[in-house]
């Protein structure tokens, strides 16, 4: 009798432990650390296209494509002619913007900033959402689970204490892609719809602008080249 009280017992706080693991990693998935660390995961990809639905209340509908391939990165966007894009090379260290609008071709050395937008894709879509480790400067509120286009997402509020800038974001729980994105900002209400392709990008879509082609064309200006 004494024995089976035991086991009894030891089963008895089995099921506590597990019970307090199971509430406290339930709890941790809604907080900003590990709703942050989700969103990383799409630094992982070496090879992906992203195509944004970009609706602003002020200046109407933008579509934008970004396609990362290793080291390469291009973006387009709908508002410019299909001969505008960047194209950003992080091994050979080279920027480069063909702007169609005002026959332009700026050329530069890489700087941080473009090295990041190739290791740190996720900035391109987490807004203003970042860990504000002292909660100074950002209100975080976890807000459920929503499904967007048949994907279970989580769904998450942030707002700066000092600016009027707030943003909420689905979080998809399976990859880490946030799926959508409303973003406030004094008055201007900006959402953005990702879908996102994994291994579909060629080398064609990443393909390097041909400098000496606009050279030939006589047409464009050649803005801080320091690339040849």
């Amino acid at each position: 009798m004494k024995k089976n009280k035991i086991i009894i017992g030891i089963i008895i706080i089995l099921i506590v432990l597990i019970g307090i693991i199971a509430y406290f990693k339930l709890n941790y998935y809604k907080t900003e650390n590990a709703m942050f660390e989700l969103t990383q995961n799409i630094n992982n990809y070496n090879n992906l296209h992203v195509h944004t639905i970009e609706t602003s209340n002020k200046s109407g509908t933008l579509e934008i494509d970004r396609y990362w391939k290793d080291n390469e990165f291009n973006e387009k966007n709908s508002t410019n002619n299909e001969n505008d894009y960047v194209y950003i090379n992080s091994d050979e260290k080279v920027y480069i913007n063909v702007s169609e609008n005002d026959k332009k071709i700026y050329i530069q050395e890489i700087d941080v900033a473009n090295i990041r937008n190739i290791t740190y894709k996720s900035e391109n879509f987490t807004g203003i959402f970042y860990v504000d480790v002292d909660n100074i400067n950002q209100d975080y509120k976890y807000c459920g689970i929503e499904n967007i286009n048949n994907k279970e997402c989580y769904k998450i509020f942030v707002k700066n204490k000092f600016i009027e800038n707030e943003a909420t974001l689905w979080i998809e729980k399976e990859t880490g892609f946030v799926l959508k994105q409303e973003c406030l900002f004094y008055g201007e209400l900006i959402t953005y719809e990702n879908i996102y392709e994994i291994n579909t990008v060629t080398d064609n879509d990443i393909k390097k602008p041909d400098i000496q082609f606009y050279k030939d064309n006589g047409e464009y200006e050649i803005i801080n080249e320091q690339v040849k």
